[in-house]
C-alpha cells in the first residue's frame, strides 16, 4: 500500500472497491458499485486493494453519497 498521503480529518469517508484499475502521477482509477471513478491522490488519506478514504467533498462530488 502507499503511504498515508494526509493525517485523517473527521469528515474523511472509507468506500470499499473492487481494486484498482488504472493510476496516473496524480490520481487512481477504482470501481465503486460497479462504476469507474477517477480520485485524485491529494484528496485520499489512504488506500489500498480494497478500500479508499477520501475527503467528504470528492464522495460527494463523485456522486458516491
Amino acid at each position: 500500500p502507499p503511504p498515508r498521503k494526509k493525517t485523517p480529518a473527521s469528515d474523511d469517508i472509507a468506500f470499499f472497491h473492487s481494486g484498482i484499475r488504472g493510476e496516473s502521477a496524480q490520481a487512481i482509477l477504482v470501481v465503486i458499485r460497479g462504476e469507474k471513478y477517477w480520485l485524485p491522490k491529494s484528496q485520499l488519506t489512504n488506500w489500498n486493494q480494497s478500500k479508499v478514504i477520501m475527503s467528504r467533498w470528492v464522495a460527494i462530488e463523485k456522486g458516491l453519497i
